[in-house]
């Protein structure tokens, strides 16, 4: 059984985007709004993307980064709750953290597509040169 969970994981740490298409289609059949679907998709899928990247990384570099992910995250809501707080003067921290999240589906999807892309042709070349 634990066997079957670990390859699940991994195929959701691998697939990301096929996890966020997935989630996309099933939330529209639900629900029909198609942003709140995409919006839905995005936040349960950032940590996936997070977490695929993190392995991309330590499979192609050998480098373990997850927690400068953190940190980055750490410094990217204290820099927008600081910045909310100098505009309005009010904090809202639900609305911090969800804009947080947004950016780091934005960031590590981006991440990931260009790390994988990376290794794909890395390895096509490694292959290529015998």
């Amino acid at each position: 059984m634990i066997n079957v969970l670990e390859l699940f994981v991994a195929a959701l740490l691998t697939l990301p985007l096929l996890l966020w298409y997935a989630l996309y289609i099933v939330r529209v059949k639900m629900h029909g709004s198609k942003w709140r679907a995409v919006y839905f998709a995005c936040d349960v899928s950032t940590i996936f993307f997070i977490g695929g990247a993190h392995v991309l990384i330590y499979e192609i570099w050998g480098l373990s980064l997850f927690w400068l992910f953190i940190v980055f995250t750490l410094m990217m809501l204290a820099l927008f709750t600081y910045q909310v707080y100098k505009k309005d003067e009010e904090v809202n921290a639900k609305r911090a953290v969800k804009n947080v999240w947004r950016l780091n589906f934005l960031l590590f999807s981006v991440g990931y597509i260009v790390i994988f892309l990376y290794g794909l042709v890395f390895h096509w070349l490694d292959q290529m040169a015998f």
